[in-house]
């Protein structure tokens, strides 16, 4: 199956979830979850910053895996970011 809903090793209001890629993926493939779309916030309002330190988090995974990336603001910088994203990412 796929998890389209998902938040390894985030960090939110000071804390940060408890299973970082490895222990939340190998769980999910013990209970038949073989990929996991996972949230990426981004990082001092960059989208750019955030996709990399999650794709950074994301190389000790073990299962297949994408991402969602949280929109938490609108302006110009996250405007060009996402052009970026696009193009590049």
């Amino acid at each position: 199956g796929i998890d389209p809903h998902a938040h390894l090793e985030m960090d939110f209001m000071g804390m940060q979830t408890i299973d970082d890629f490895f222990s939340g993926q190998a769980a999910a493939l013990a209970g038949g979850t073989t990929m996991h779309i996972d949230f990426i916030i981004p990082v001092n309002g960059s989208l750019t910053a955030g996709f990399d330190a999650y794709s950074n988090k994301a190389k000790k995974g073990c299962m297949d895996y994408g991402f969602h990336m949280a929109i938490t603001k609108w302006d110009d910088d996250v405007s060009r970011d996402m052009e970026v994203m696009v193009r590049e990412k």
